[in-house]
């Protein structure tokens, strides 16, 4: 459902009707529909797909996805109530493409990136750009062993990962101003496609294949 149909507020049985639903994306005006995520979405254990754009939902509880048990690609964007962090709930999914843009995210990412979560080995795009993560990268980032693209361009990073997984082919870290350092030179052979550090302080010692540095 897409703005302008989407309801003032979606109502606690609204989705009862759809327990066999494996994609849902509901597309608001950064306004409407607002108000909580109803119960009987949160129920869909069959959703495989669920995406919430610009909604003027309130934030998640901890246990939102606890039902969600077949989601594999979750995208919230421009969803500026949802809150600051994400629910523990999230490491429970076997997902494989988490979008979470926009939605001034202050979180930890050693506790989202836990080598324990379910999507640790299954996870391959990770889209966390345009938020306020200042946090360090946790070294449990190398046993995320499908990811192949990571995005976490326009935020407060400082620290560059420790490591990376092998599988990596995309490594998007823009406009990290306070991201400072020296690159190390097994990033600079590891066979990424694409590599931006453009906007942040990080050097290398010498060519570096496709990664990209200085102002744009």
């Amino acid at each position: 459902m897409t703005f302008p149909a989407v309801p003032q507020t979606l109502s606690e049985d609204s989705m009862s009707g759809f327990v066999a639903l494996q994609g849902l994306q509901i597309t608001g005006n950064g306004q409407v529909p607002a108000g909580s995520l109803p119960q009987s979405l949160l129920q869909l254990s069959g959703l495989v797909t669920l995406q919430l754009q610009t909604t003027g939902f309130g934030p998640l509880p901890d246990n939102a996805f606890d039902a969600l048990k077949s989601l594999q690609w979750l995208t919230l964007a421009g969803n500026s109530n949802l809150g600051q962090t994400l629910p523990s709930s999230i490491t429970e999914l076997p997902l494989t493409s988490l979008i979470v843009n926009g939605q001034n995210l202050e979180m930890n990412l050693a506790t989202l990136l836990s080598p324990t979560a379910s999507f640790a080995t299954t996870l391959q795009m990770l889209d966390l750009s345009v938020n306020a993560l200042s946090s360090s990268f946790p070294s449990s980032l190398a046993a995320f062993t499908s990811l192949v693209d990571i995005n976490l361009s326009s935020n407060d990073l400082t620290s560059l990962p420790p490591t990376l997984p092998t599988s990596l082919r995309v490594l998007d870290l823009h406009m990290n101003t306070a991201l400072k350092g020296t690159l190390p030179s097994q990033v600079c052979t590891m066979g990424l496609q694409s590599c931006n550090f453009k906007e942040t302080a990080v050097t290398t010692s010498g060519s570096c294949g496709v990664c990209q540095f200085g102002s744009t």
